[in-house]
């Protein structure tokens, strides 16, 4: 089968903008266009189909931004029978579900989900004896907990940019605001499980160049490393010993042969929040370092 010939390909924009005339802060935008990103990523990974998705985006003033979407679905024969993600523009009907689903629970959880594949969606029974019927897929918010903290995030953040605002999306046709109330209720998280920091440990060979020795104790000595400046303790006491003893110098621009712990810790919300480096074993320097004699 080829696949052009079995293949859709189409595309859809929206605009995500804080509400209020506040400039918004460089992080809060950038960190809100990579929870989108992640939210907008698992919709496609969660669809039978697995279609592929293009991410573009175009900045504007006042802290809103453009996202263009491209959806290229194989087997395009098959969409009525398994997937949901029929064109690009289902992304956006999808992800404005998700929002409405956080809306409506206030930070509880559902009484009851049904799937109505005939039409499409989703029937959410919530706390109250009421529901929502939204776009099949949208459940996802209720079933992956990163998913529900991402859009939590979101809320959080217009909240932080102007506790009397809060953000819209644009679908080029018709526009879905959500007010600071309506935020107040997003930032509640639905899920009860916590998602707790975490590292990610990995140890390399390295041969650093010394910018800055610490001959007292277990203090950081600094290093060169990958352009820039990196401060590391050692544990490697053979090699510590007779440097404290002072039975061999180093100078700046001598080479360590090491093996270089990085650890990299990451916040709940997969975002990297610091990188700490620590030598475990020093090798033979290449570059042989004075003896200083008794």
């Amino acid at each position: 089968m080829n696949l052009e010939e079995s293949s859709l390909t189409s595309s859809a924009n929206f605009t995500f903008a804080f509400e209020g005339e506040n400039s918004v802060d460089a992080s809060l935008l950038g960190l809100t266009l990579s929870n989108l990103s992640f939210i907008t990523n698992a919709i496609v990974e969660n669809d039978p189909l697995h279609p592929q998705l293009q991410f573009k985006v175009n900045a504007f003033e006042k802290g809103s931004f453009a996202i263009v979407f491209q959806s290229i679905l194989a087997t395009a024969n098959q969409l009525s029978a398994l997937g949901y993600i029929q064109d690009a523009s289902a992304v956006f009907e999808i992800l404005k579900g998700i929002f409405d689903i956080k809306l409506a629970l206030k930070g509880n959880k559902p009484k009851k989900i049904t799937e109505d594949a005939i039409n499409g969606s989703v029937i959410v029974d919530l706390p109250d004896g009421t529901h929502i019927q939204v776009p099949r897929g949208s459940n996802i918010v209720v079933t992956h907990p990163d998913i529900d903290q991402k859009v939590t995030q979101i809320a959080q953040a217009a909240r932080l940019n102007n506790p009397n605002k809060g953000f819209r999306l644009f679908d080029g046709q018709d526009t879905f605001s959500y007010s600071s109330d309506n935020i107040e209720d997003m930032a509640l998280p639905i899920s009860d499980v916590e998602l707790v920091p975490y590292e990610k440990r990995k140890t390399i060979k390295a041969s650093l160049p010394i910018v800055k020795l610490a001959l007292i104790g277990n203090a950081a000595w600094t290093f060169h490393f990958n352009g820039k400046s990196i401060n590391a303790s050692i544990d490697d006491e053979h090699f510590l010993d007779p440097v404290h003893r002072g039975y061999i110098s180093y100078k700046s621009g001598d080479h360590l042969n090491v093996d270089l712990l990085i650890i990299e810790k990451y916040s709940s919300y997969d975002a990297l929040i610091g990188t700490s480096y620590r030598i475990t074993h020093v090798h033979n320097s290449p570059s042989i370092p004075s003896l200083i004699k008794e």
